[in-house]
């Protein structure tokens, strides 16, 4: 959370390569490279896409209060929102928590709506043989 500019997005690619080494390798729990399938299809795409009015209703709702200005003053300029009294350190936790549930709510519908987990399936420019 000390990182600020391109060293967070750094930082985040090398958290990213982490994590998914790890889920790859512990073929007991994640199953590894497989597909995660046999999951229930408990979701359509009217439900999806009221989950996802909702969860835009309720980010306006965050957005406009002022924990998001506080959001805001602390994405635009870190030391004036030090200025302004502003705790950058727990704005950004918060920030991060909000976004990670909102990415766990719609990787859970898309998983539910696909019926299984996959990892994304690279396309190699030289076709194999």
């Amino acid at each position: 959370m000390r990182l600020s500019g391109h060293f967070v997005s750094v930082a985040t690619l090398g958290f990213l390569i982490i994590v998914n080494v790890v889920l790859v390798n512990s073929d007991a729990y994640t199953r590894g490279a497989r597909t995660f399938t046999g999951v229930p299809l408990q979701t359509t795409l009217p439900w999806a896409m009221g989950v996802a009015a909702a969860g835009c209703r309720h980010t306006r709702r965050i957005i406009y209060s002022p924990k998001g200005r506080a959001w805001r003053a602390v994405r635009e300029d870190t030391i004036a929102a030090q200025a302004l009294g502003i705790d950058v350190l727990p704005t950004r936790l918060s920030a991060f928590v909000i976004g990670s549930f909102f990415a766990g709510v719609g990787g859970s519908l898309y998983g539910h709506y696909l019926g299984s987990f996959r990892r994304p399936v690279s396309i190699s420019p030289i076709p194999s043989r």
